[in-house]
């Protein structure tokens, strides 16, 4: 244990752990199964406090006890600094170009450091990505995300979706969509809906090749009042 202990107490308060990933970087010359016994032996004690299974974080020690990694140090972890391991999406992605004024209290991640498939840490749900991902991908996968759930979205903003469109179908890369379509797995009808805007827009693209051409697409009526 002394080992373990000496690390975490190099580490700031908050400093959030995956266990399988902190055992195979730093402590592999002893079994999984002992380090792991003296992680949770450290939750006990309270040097450590879990967050969900396979999930530890330090705690800031306060006069009133110990406070545990909140929302924002979670996210962070789990995102990284400029989108490096992952991406906010659902409520979050919508506020940020202002497409509805609803709130959420449930946070909703696409991470490569997730452990597990799909997992939850107190209100955020995070879901795995696989290597494939790359931070110049998100605008596409953002564009995407909002397509895909276009009309589940509460209290939907029409003229700020149109502004959102106007500045980010200039930057469509269809390389990078192409990717992105082989691992995420969008809908048809949201690549038919996008390629309707890129054909709006006068962005040319060979979306049509992921289509049916026989294929009728529920295609929201998305320019019927402000025009592309």
């Amino acid at each position: 244990m002394e080992i373990i202990s000496r690390y975490l107490e190099k580490n700031p308060e908050k400093t959030i752990f995956i266990a399988r990933e902190l055992y195979l970087k730093k402590f592999s010359e002893m079994t999984e199964a002992s380090f792991l016994k003296t992680m949770e032996r450290m939750n006990q004690m309270g040097k450590l406090i879990r967050l969900s299974r396979g999930v530890y974080c330090k705690p800031r020690q306060t006069r009133f006890g110990a406070v545990p990694a909140g929302e924002y140090e979670i996210t962070a972890y789990f995102i990284g600094d400029n989108n490096r391991y992952g991406f906010e999406t659902g409520y979050r992605l919508y506020n940020k170009y202002r497409l509805t004024t609803q709130i959420s209290k449930q946070i909703e991640i696409y991470t490569q450091k997730s452990h597990v498939t799909q997992g939850k840490i107190k209100n955020i749900r995070l879901n795995k990505l696989t290597s494939f991902y790359q931070p110049e991908m998100l605008p596409t996968i953002e564009l995407l995300e909002i397509l895909e759930n276009y009309q589940k979205i509460e209290d939907f903003n029409q003229r700020n979706f149109i502004a959102y469109c106007n500045k980010i179908v200039k930057n469509f890369d269809e390389n990078i969509f192409a990717r992105i379509y082989d691992q995420m797995g969008y809908k048809k009808r949201t690549i038919a809906f996008l390629k309707e805007i890129l054909d709006a827009y006068g962005i040319r693209n060979t979306l049509k090749q992921y289509l049916n051409a026989t294929s009728k697409y529920n295609i929201p009526q998305w320019e019927s009042k402000y025009g592309a």
